[in-house]
């Protein structure tokens, strides 16, 4: 299990929020909620008071010294740099709000690439939200990165309301694994479940 996690609350703390997931199993952590998602006054304040991004880059970093794993949600090249020198386990770029993207896969792909760029070499990388509301709209996607990224690309996807929302939960992690298959040899699915996050091993 892989708990999301608020990096900023300031109510709980992060030691004290990582020995309770730690008794209850987690084997990691994910950036969730994430400011990532706020613009405005209303990121510019919580930044100001140092519960931004840099409070969920702690988070990821108090984990992998406790030997947990660090999903990162990352949102451009500058997330991905920071969450890496971390320690994240994985980046898992976020597109936005699932159903909500701009329609611009070709966009999309720039972004997602420009991003994946910073992951070093063998850490997974994830797609997560914005356009991508079904396994088609994946492997769309996917071939508009292809071609962008030289060599192998570990690319996957990591899904929350694509899961939830599906009339048949089950079925629909059967439909995503495979699309994810027909398109890279290095992929991993991930699906949030009751608050927190499970994901397959490398294929």
């Amino acid at each position: 299990m892989v708990a999301t996690v608020c990096g900023n609350d300031r109510m709980t703390g992060v030691d004290r929020m990582l020995d309770l997931l730690t008794e209850e199993g987690a084997v990691g952590v994910l950036n969730a909620p994430t400011v990532g998602l706020l613009e405005g006054t209303v990121r510019a304040v919580l930044e100001a008071e140092g519960l931004g991004r840099s409070s969920e880059m702690e988070l990821l970093r108090s984990a992998r010294e406790r030997g947990l794993e660090a999903w990162a949600y990352v949102f451009d090249a500058s997330w991905a740099r920071v969450a890496v020198e971390a320690g994240a386990t994985a980046l898992v770029i976020h597109l936005g709000i699932t159903g909500y993207g701009t329609g611009d896969l070709r966009q999309q792909a720039r972004r997602a690439c420009e991003i994946a760029a910073e992951a070093p070499s063998g850490m997974p990388v994830l797609l997560h939200g914005g356009d991508l509301t079904s396994p088609e709209r994946f492997t769309a996607l996917y071939s508009e990165l292809r071609p962008l990224v030289p060599g192998p690309l570990p690319c996957g996807f990591f899904g929350a309301s694509a899961f939830e929302a599906a009339a048949d939960p089950s079925a629909a992690v059967r439909s995503w694994r495979r699309a994810t298959a027909m398109t890279t040899t290095h992929t991993r699915i991930a699906s949030m479940e009751m608050g927190g996050c499970t994901g397959d091993q490398h294929r």
